[in-house]
């Protein structure tokens, strides 16, 4: 089977950072107002409460986040954040983000038919 063309940067327009961490059950556990929100990482972090230090920053305007821990230091983009917390490379986490949130993966598909 051909794999079907993904288009990064068009895919990324389609769906933001906020829409993900939301999908993810993750933007509540976000602290602070505006654009810039500080939490818990998502990626490496499995401490819950008083444990989880605030070492993720997702900037909600640029679509972009990273994690100051020193083990972690995960950083990047919407599509780069699904692929970290699913643990998928980037294609298949792309071709996984379209699927979930219904949007075509490139400028000449159709949109992915789905139940919302």
């Amino acid at each position: 089977a051909k794999r079907p063309r993904i288009d990064f940067a068009f895919l990324r327009q389609q769906v933001t950072l906020e829409q993900i961490l939301e999908h993810l059950g993750l933007l509540n556990n976000l602290r602070g107002r505006g654009l810039q929100r500080r939490g818990p990482c998502p990626i490496h972090g499995h401490g819950h409460g008083a444990n989880a230090q605030p070492t993720f920053s997702a900037h909600l305007g640029k679509n972009i986040f990273q994690c100051f821990h020193a083990d972690c230091r995960a950083q990047g983009n919407a599509l780069d954040l699904w692929a970290a917390v699913h643990h998928l490379p980037l294609y298949e986490a792309a071709l996984h983000l379209a699927e979930t949130f219904h949007v075509p993966r490139n400028r000449e598909e159709e949109p992915v038919k789905g139940t919302r």
